[in-house]
């Protein structure tokens, strides 16, 4: 986890959030029916965290690239959907044993050839 250092008020008072925010409007937006690769080009090309979900102008949610990815990938590499795989009854450690079995395989099947 990431902390901030302690400092004074006066420099905890520098830059206000007032400076710094953005309005949704100003914030590029992705709708339900887009797929999750659509998504991940649009934050990867604006080098962003945050898509605001939007249907018919109105709001209602975001998408978070870090949270995308682990999606994406769950799917690509078990078929697994849902975040962590629970909507298919797998949970965080049962995947990392897949991951395992699937480097072990690996493995051994670079230990065949060598062996050759």
């Amino acid at each position: 986890m990431r902390f901030v250092q302690p400092m004074s008020i006066s420099m905890q008072q520098v830059v206000l959030l007032s400076q710094v925010a953005m309005s949704l409007d100003e914030l590029r937006s992705i709708g339900l029916n887009d797929t999750a690769y659509e998504a991940l080009q649009m934050l990867l090309s604006q080098r962003g965290d945050v898509l605001v979900v939007k249907e018919r102008g109105e709001v209602l949610g975001f998408v978070i690239r870090r949270r995308l990815m682990e999606s994406v990938e769950l799917e690509l590499k078990f078929g697994v959907s849902g975040i962590n795989g629970t909507e298919d009854g797998l949970n965080e450690r049962e995947i990392g044993k897949m991951n395992g079995l699937k480097q072990k395989k690996k493995n051994a099947k670079k230990k065949k050839v060598v062996g050759r």
